[in-house]
């Protein structure tokens, strides 16, 4: 199965009428029904230019995409872990998340109104502290807030996302949810980290005890050298050798970063599959980082 873990194309939604055909962007529902089976797309509110209505903004952009997927052929929401029981699925599948649980309110008072309404994953923060979470520009780990809405989550059968916390926030939420969580667009610190939000060695070992999931991004900055393909194959093969390629996945951040030209697009995909195939990574690898290990976690953390 072929899965990648985040990108931010809903953003299109703010100035365009649908995601079916977006030439511009990354990704969009026409690439998305040849290139994957499941996608997560993250809605993200800005904490500080919507803190007004965050609440509202986050409403309204779901509202936004759900009737685009509604209109969509061949594209449905990703809802409960038996959708995910055939292989491929029957139509491609989008995974709802929000990037930044700000727009539940300071006690997750909204969480149970989004589930109903598809969301099923769930970051804690965005780079700054939220009433839940420290942020990785920001440093603290969670708070008693977040504490009862990682238990809240565990209950409804949302997955927990680690990206952005920061490492005393993800430490605190591997050690609290009950369920395993996923980092959904991360890289390897072994290989530098300048913006505070590579998982180092102990953090990618526990993640994996934890039999949660590293989905490595493409994003330039953080791969490093340029953020070429070779390079994204050089912090896949280290996870994979590190944790095992049953912990490890994609994350592209499609739509939501500067990627290199060869990896600016989903369409490139297949020549990122070939490549790791070149360097010699197994089929049973490469077979699980395209997907599968994502595959598992959600049948495992959603509802059936």
């Amino acid at each position: 199965m072929r899965i990648d873990c985040h990108n931010d194309t809903v953003g299109f939604l703010r100035n365009n009428d649908s995601l079916e055909r977006q030439s511009g962007a990354h990704l969009d529902f026409e690439r998305l029904r040849t290139y994957l089976d499941c996608s997560f797309f993250a809605v993200f509110i800005d904490q500080k230019k919507y803190a007004a209505d965050l609440s509202g903004e986050f409403s309204r952009m779901l509202g936004l995409l759900k009737a685009d997927i509604a209109q969509a052929p061949g594209v449905e929401l990703l809802l409960n872990g038996s959708q995910l029981d055939t292989d491929p699925p029957e139509k491609s599948l989008i995974l709802l998340s929000m990037e930044g649980a700000s727009p539940l309110g300071d006690d997750g008072e909204l969480l149970d109104e989004y589930f109903a309404a598809g969301l099923r994953a769930l970051g804690l923060t965005w780079n700054y502290a939220t009433p839940y979470a420290g942020g990785a520009r920001e440093g603290g780990g969670v708070t008693a807030a977040g504490r009862r809405l990682i238990s809240r989550c565990n209950d409804l059968g949302i997955l927990l996302d680690g990206a952005h916390a920061s490492h005393a926030a993800f430490s605190d939420l591997l050690r609290l949810s009950r369920s395993p969580i996923i980092d959904s667009h991360t890289v390897c610190a072994a290989f530098g980290d300048d913006f505070g939000r590579a998982l180092t060695d102990e953090e990618l070992r526990a993640l994996a005890a934890k039999g949660g999931v590293a989905a490595i991004t493409f994003v330039a900055d953080f791969l490093g050298a340029g953020g070429s393909l070779d390079r994204l194959c050089e912090h896949i093969e280290y996870a994979v050798s590190l944790i095992g390629s049953e912990h490890v996945g994609l994350g592209a951040d499609y739509d939501g970063a500067k990627l290199a030209p060869e990896l600016a697009g989903v369409q490139f995909l297949p020549a990122l599959y070939g490549r790791l195939r070149q360097r010699g990574m197994a089929e049973s690898d490469l077979e699980n980082v395209k997907g599968n290990s994502v595959r598992r976690l959600l049948r495992q953390v959603l509802p059936r």
